[in-house]
């Protein structure tokens, strides 16, 4: 699913960052204290969907070996 995301929706891709789950994503992450501010959630979920096609294409790779 998060192939088809980006934090701000370009290439065609959907607008991850109106869905309520990043919402909660993000608060949660900071009620824990593991990001100081909103802004550097917002960095973290990006970099996530960033490397959805990695993780991917590492576990394709697993399941052929």
């Amino acid at each position: 699913m998060a192939l088809q995301y980006s934090w701000l929706g370009r290439k065609g891709k959907k607008p991850f960052s109106n869905l309520k789950i990043a919402k909660v994503i993000i608060y949660a992450a900071e009620k824990a204290g593991i990001v100081k501010n909103r802004s550097e959630a917002e960095v973290g979920i990006q970099t996530w969907l960033k490397r959805a096609s990695d993780r991917r294409a590492s576990l394709l790779n697993k399941k052929t070996a």
